[in-house]
């Protein structure tokens, strides 16, 4: 049996969000082994965008929640490494062109994005304990305004703001 084959089979037996806790844990102490100083700075700007609005906006499910504080580590580490991966790929992608990497980072974020949320919610049944409505009817993104915003934005935002402050880019 693989490893990913095990992993999988624990996330039958466990509940679904501590399981991906830990699999996000495993996956970001790997990049950071990986790639060590290449790496450890997006992961450092990474979670301080995700303490934003973890911080900011209380998310408790309507299953089990997993918190440090009042900080819940689902969406923390969800976040984290979401925005470590977007990041990646917009490394990839501007290798080709600087332009092309923007226009596709912010469709590849914007699909990625929707579907994890569509799956998490109507597969996995990892849902809000809360009323808010979603985006645009779809089902997908439950909170108020402002979070919604920040859902749409953060990636590419992220993107920005690190390859600024890493000098790798000039805005």
């Amino acid at each position: 049996m693989s490893i990913v084959g095990i992993f999988l089979s624990l996330w039958y037996l466990v509940e679904i969000k501590f399981s991906a806790i830990i699999s996000l844990i495993n996956i970001l102490f790997l990049a950071h082994i990986l790639y060590q100083e290449r790496i450890d700075k997006d992961i450092l700007i990474a979670t301080l965008f995700a303490l934003v609005l973890t911080s900011y906006y209380a998310y408790t499910y309507s299953s089990a929640n997993y918190f440090i504080g009042t900080i819940n580590l689902f969406p923390l580490l969800g976040w984290t490494a979401g925005l470590v991966f977007t990041l990646q790929i917009y490394r990839l992608f501007k290798k080709r062109s600087q332009r092309f990497a923007m226009y596709a980072i912010v469709i590849t974020y914007l699909v990625v994005l929707f579907s994890i949320e569509f799956l998490g919610f109507y597969l996995l049944n990892i849902q809000l304990a809360s009323n808010y409505p979603s985006l645009l009817g779809i089902g997908i993104i439950h909170g108020p305004i402002g979070m919604k915003a920040f859902y749409l934005t953060a990636g590419p935002l992220y993107v920005l703001v690190t390859e600024f402050i890493l000098g790798k880019k000039k805005i």
